[in-house]
């Protein structure tokens, strides 16, 4: 029996967002592009192409699909990353009037105010950035990314108070969060508190380490040696996770770890565990 047109263009779609996700753009963008050859108004096609050549820097030439795709379906999420496209070549003042109009839609759209306080505070507005974010979470109440932002702008002016009462909510109602304890941390630092940062920063590596398994296929993500667990003396030294994980596929994992001394770099050690599940 023969498929139909609808039924082969949403598989070949599955199939793209597969791909962007497995970090294979050119995959994605080719079965985008079929699908918008045969069905010209396919806005599902239009953002997973756009996705596609953003993710090989080709922003030029995202900027086009995306505004189409954007203006007949008027959906947030386009219009948002139809903005960045502009952004990314170099229209940074028609990214910003997008990223306007999209905010003044209701109900909110949260990434595009994320997006639109970015851009500002790249600009140097960090002003108009915290109002941005301020007007998003009055309307959405918690948002933990929007929070961490907010909280990062106010640090950045040593509104140190306010950033502590932004994490401190945030942290409510997202408990254990590593990129909110990690901040909040950072502010205790500043606050003269030691044994609470150390404590809290203690937290964040044991929340993120401990009992958890994931597929690493990265290049060059290290391992921590087991000592470095088991040791509290230790394991408070450990200063920074950065990592971006994706739990919903087996996509790359990449990230790194870094330790406040170099005297205790070589418990950061071992290559990529390719195609292996491991506890970190």
């Amino acid at each position: 029996m023969k498929r139909p047109a609808n039924s082969r263009s949403g598989e070949a779609l599955e199939r793209a967002g597969l791909a962007l996700r497995m970090n294979q753009p050119g995959e994605a963008e080719r079965l985008a592009s079929d699908v918008l050859k045969a069905e010209r108004a396919n806005v599902l096609a239009a953002s997973l192409l756009g996705q596609a050549l953003l993710a090989q820097n080709r922003a030029e030439e995202a900027v086009s699909p995306l505004e189409k795709a954007a203006r007949r379906s008027g959906d947030p999420s386009l219009e948002t990353l139809f903005a960045i496209a502009l952004a990314s070549s170099g229209q940074d003042e028609d990214a910003l009037a997008q990223l306007r109009k999209t905010t003044a839609r209701r109900p909110p759209f949260p990434p595009a105010f994320r997006e639109l306080a970015a851009r500002l505070s790249k600009r140097g507005e960090s002003e108009a950035a915290i109002a941005v974010l301020e007007e998003c979470l009055a309307q959405t109440g918690n948002i933990p990314e929007l929070q961490v932002d907010l909280a990062t702008l106010y640090l950045g002016r040593n509104a140190r108070a306010k950033a502590r009462a932004v994490l401190t909510q945030a942290l409510a109602a997202a408990p254990g969060r590593p990129d909110i304890v990690a901040l909040l941390a950072r502010i205790m630092l500043l606050d003269g508190e030691y044994a609470a940062a150390a404590d809290a920063y203690r937290h964040v590596r044991f929340n993120v380490l401990s009992n958890r398994t994931f597929r690493v296929t990265a290049p060059g993500f290290p391992r921590l040696v087991p000592t470095a667990l088991a040791d509290p003396g230790l394991a408070e030294r450990i200063f920074r996770v950065t990592y971006t994980i994706d739990v919903t596929d087996t996509a790359a994992v990449p990230g790194h770890l870094a330790t406040i001394e170099p005297a205790l770099d070589h418990l950061l050690t071992g290559p990529a565990l390719d195609s292996a599940d491991q506890a970190l």
